[in-house]
């Protein structure tokens, strides 16, 4: 009997996992992948056999010819490395991997004389319990935070028997930030079984019969972002949340009892969240963060789901019809906790919460300090649900609980950066432009910017008056190119520290001498009035005043000295030659106008004559 195989399977993973180690060594690419086919081993076993392949030494390297398919991840790529033996991909900050199935093999689609799939009954693969049948096949996806204890993502069972196509491409499932910020092993089983019809040959006294054999396709590889350097710095700032509520039962985690001597969650805590890489934190909860800062939200879990505070008869039990009240979720089975992460922009919108399930089982060993996400400029709300079995005694009881917390991510800058409009360079304090200008708010998008211009007129007096054209508020990428002087106002609500930068669009050269720090001291039209004087103005703002001829100095200096009252025949005979060479030296010296050494010399010289008229 023949059987055809389709896949049609969805998925969402929901694990987190700790960043491992750095990889052995590194391929140089020259451009970003797209494509990757996953390497996969083949284990064969008999009929009685679990698919038992974990503890198997036996395998092959599967090929076309021997399996039904294989395993191809897609996304952008940066490099591709070996890690533990199996593949390892970086990839881009920001992105996710697509994982998909693609099969095309003869197993679908053999005589009954060749090896054909059948159904199952069993309902065990390897150490993994089944709900349900394996049936035409099984796929189950796994995730592990260290490449031994397996986490079980998805199950799909008797994924064959209503398909008809021999030949297909089936999306299994598409990778998370918080599996791709930690880093993550992934490992996709297809669990088969086969038969073959051995025809009866009499002479050989065999009256025919069905041999039978089971096929477990195991492909794995790790996928992780840019390996970040681990932090040694003690005073890194951080901050933690963990305070639980009891929030009753099945009412969509919407009570908030206070939890009691009597609650079997008394005394003891699931775990911490923490955020950490920020530079400074308000009291209403502003985390404000530097240009490189990466600010990180964490989990410390401090359980083991099967066993809470070390009692047996506490564990975490699925929430198989669970919904949030709060975020308005939809029921779904929820499994072993569901962590829910909403974000609201700059812009007040609401985007729909990402909702992780069965989050607490991911993390499968206790103190994993397990990263959760990189945050930006925001507003956060975070909750982690759970439900808890008590089956002491005759209580047997179910509890649900809830750690909530919001925060809010703010850059701590109080900086626009204004942009020449055609050379694109940036425009410093007192810069000047004759082209415009543009702001650009680097991604703060909370600051508040006012934007004020003035405009500077000459009139019939040669006075220069300024006339405000405007005074409003500016947002990122707004442009100016009407000629004025733009004083741009910046301030930061979460730190209340503020700023102020002037430029200058235009050409007229008095304004931008006023531009010029170096001219702090004098007016606008002071300004003007050197100009009229005869000094000139470089482009850079600075003012060249006129310089008077030497010659013509020493002339009027020399014609002052000669408008001194004549001195007598009778006196100046009475003038010694060294008294009239005093004279006549000092007379000769060049005389600055206005200067005071000519001055001193005019006076020492008059007042000898004076001495000697007398």
């Amino acid at each position: 009997m023949k059987k055809i195989m389709h896949f049609l399977l969805t998925a969402t993973i929901s694990c987190a996992n700790i960043l491992s180690s750095s990889l052995p060594f590194q391929f140089n690419v020259s451009a970003l992948s797209s494509s990757e086919t996953i390497y996969g081993k083949l284990y064969e076993f008999d009929e009685k056999n679990d698919y038992e392949f974990s503890s198997s030494n036996s395998h092959s390297a599967i090929n076309k010819s021997n399996a039904i398919g294989s395993v191809i991840v897609n996304g952008e790529i940066v490099s591709k490395t070996t890690k533990d033996y199996i593949q390892s991909f970086e990839v881009k900050d920001d992105t996710a991997l697509s994982i998909s199935f693609e099969y095309s093999s003869d197993l679908l689609d053999a005589s009954d004389n060749e090896w054909y799939i059948v159904s199952d009954s069993k309902k065990k693969i390897d150490s993994v319990e089944l709900d349900e049948k394996i049936g035409t096949g099984t796929i189950i996806l796994q995730t592990s935070l260290d490449n031994e204890h397996w986490f079980v993502n998805t199950v799909r069972n008797d994924f064959i028997k209503s398909t008809g196509s021999v030949s297909s491409q089936i999306n299994i499932a598409t990778t998370n930030d918080i599996q791709l910020t930690n880093g993550c092993y992934y490992r996709v089983i297809v669990a088969y079984k086969l038969e073959k019809e051995i025809e009866a040959d009499i002479l050989d006294g065999n009256l025919g019969f069905n041999d039978c054999r089971k096929h477990a396709e195991v492909y794995s590889f790790y996928a992780g972002y840019k390996t970040k350097e681990e932090t040694t710095d003690t005073n890194i700032q951080k901050y933690y949340f963990d305070d639980i509520v009891n929030t009753g039962k099945d009412n969509g985690y919407s009570g908030n009892n206070n939890i009691g001597d009597d609650d079997p969650h008394y005394g003891w805590k699931m775990g911490t969240f923490k955020i950490s890489g920020f530079s400074d934190k308000t009291d209403d909860q502003i985390f404000l963060k530097n240009v490189g800062d990466k600010l990180e939200l964490s989990f410390d879990m401090l359980q083991n789901v099967e066993k809470l505070n070390n009692n047996e008869n506490l564990k975490i039990v699925e929430d198989k019809d669970g919904y949030d009240q709060y975020f308005q979720t939809a029921k779904t089975n929820m499994k072993h906790g569901a962590l829910i992460i909403r974000y609201t922009d700059y812009q007040n919108v609401k985007h729909d919460p990402v909702i992780y399930t069965d989050y607490l089982a991911a993390l499968t060993s206790p103190s994993a300090d397990t990263k959760v996400k990189l945050f930006e400029e925001g507003d956060y709300e975070v909750a982690l649900d759970y439900k808890i079995k008590d089956s002491s005694s005759l209580r047997n009881k179910e509890n649900d609980y809830r750690l909530f917390f919001t925060f809010k991510v703010r850059n701590s800058n109080c900086m626009v950066f204004p942009f020449d409009t055609v050379t694109k360079s940036e425009l410093t304090e007192s810069s000047v432009t004759e082209n415009g200008f543009y702001l650009d708010m680097a991604r703060s998008r909370y600051l508040k910017i006012n934007v004020t211009m003035a405009r500077w007129t000459k009139n019939n007096d040669g006075h220069y008056v300024e006339d405000i054209r405007y005074s409003k508020s500016a947002k990122d990428g707004d442009k100016y190119t009407e000629d004025g002087i733009y004083t741009i106002e910046v301030k930061n609500p979460s730190t209340g520290k503020s700023i102020e930068k002037k430029i200058y669009v235009g050409t007229d050269s008095v304004l931008k001498a006023s531009m010029n720090p170096e001219n702090a001291s004098y007016t606008i039209d002071q300004i003007s009035q050197f100009v009229t004087d005869g000094a000139t103005i470089s482009d850079d703002g600075t003012i060249i005043m006129p310089v008077k001829n030497e010659e013509s100095s020493e002339e009027e200096s020399i014609s002052e000295i000669s408008s001194e009252p004549e001195v007598s025949e009778t006196s100046e005979a009475n003038i010694s030659k060294a008294e009239k060479e005093l004279v006549k030296q000092k007379s000769s010296a060049p005389i600055a106008a206005g200067g005071v050494g000519a001055v001193t010399i005019i006076g020492i010289a008059a007042v000898v004559l004076k001495k000697k008229k007398r």
